[in-house]
């Protein structure tokens, strides 16, 4: 997103660099999800870039950023080509991944989806009706194992729900993911009002709540596949708390305050 948005032709040269050093180490990580955040962030940016431009009604901003867009999508599919072809990396994952959407029509084909992530949510959202309240116990996600009568049969258990937005609702209850959901959607929404409202007065406001939000759909996407991690939550709180821009944040019946105000007048 810097890349996108840099003005001299210099920091342009730097940050494509660091593009193509951040693409290569997440495939180098060698985990499938990292590829969820990636997708998920480059069909968010280039959705961005539209919205901007229907504000901005640039055409020559829109054709310079869709551009920068093309060659760094360009740039990841070279890179990524090269390396699974000619250095073996996420072939055997490519594969598992293709064959697991081919055979996601029985339970033991779910129960083996994403690394056996099917199987850790099942047995989750089974303990779900009995504790949809309260949830199972704080971060307590393994008592969804432990509490069934089949529990001595089971292959194996896990602590992790391997999915965010399940593991709030096994271990917190209904209300507790509702209550998450609605300070994601809060963000997003506040972030996007931010940008596209300042894209013509405060530029510099509107592409750094640009960067962040795009950092937000990176996030909250990979989360359908992992749960919060000590090691990148704390990055995660402080990227959702950059989205909320002061200026464009409203308490709750504030139309309605102003609605009477304005009656009033």
């Amino acid at each position: 997103m810097l890349f996108l948005f840099a003005k001299s032709k210099k920091t342009c040269i730097i940050l494509f660099i660091a593009d193509l050093l951040c693409f290569y180490c997440s495939i180098s990580t060698g985990t499938r999800i990292s590829f969820v955040g990636n997708i998920c962030f480059m069909i968010f940016a280039v959705i961005l870039i539209f919205l901007l431009h229907r504000k901005e009604k640039s055409t020559s901003e829109l054709k310079c950023h869709l551009k920068r867009y093309g060659l760094v999508l360009a740039a990841f599919g070279v890179i990524f080509f090269i390396l699974v072809k000619f250095f073996g990396r996420l072939n055997g994952d490519l594969e598992t991944t293709i064959g697991e959407f081919e055979n996601m029509g029985s339970l033991s084909a779910f129960d083996s989806f994403g690394s056996w992530r099917g199987y850790i949510w099942r047995i989750g959202l089974e303990s779900v009706p009995d504790f949809w309240l309260t949830g199972i116990g704080l971060d307590n996600y393994r008592d969804a194992f432990e509490y069934r009568a089949d529990f001595s049969t089971l292959p194996w258990s896990q602590g992790k729900g391997h999915n965010e937005y399940i593991h709030i609702l096994v271990t917190e209850g209904v209300f507790a993911l509702v209550n998450y959901l609605a300070l994601l959607f809060y963000a997003f929404f506040t972030g996007m009002k931010s940008a596209l409202k300042s894209i013509n007065k405060d530029r510099v406001n509107a592409v750094v709540t640009c960067i962040f939000l795009t950092m937000f759909i990176a996030y909250t996407s990979q989360a359908c596949f992992n749960s919060s991690v000590v090691n990148t939550a704390p990055y995660f709180w402080v990227v959702l708390g950059m989205v909320m821009t002061k200026n464009h944040q409203r308490p709750f019946g504030y139309r309605k305050k102003l609605k009477q105000r304005q009656s009033k007048s």
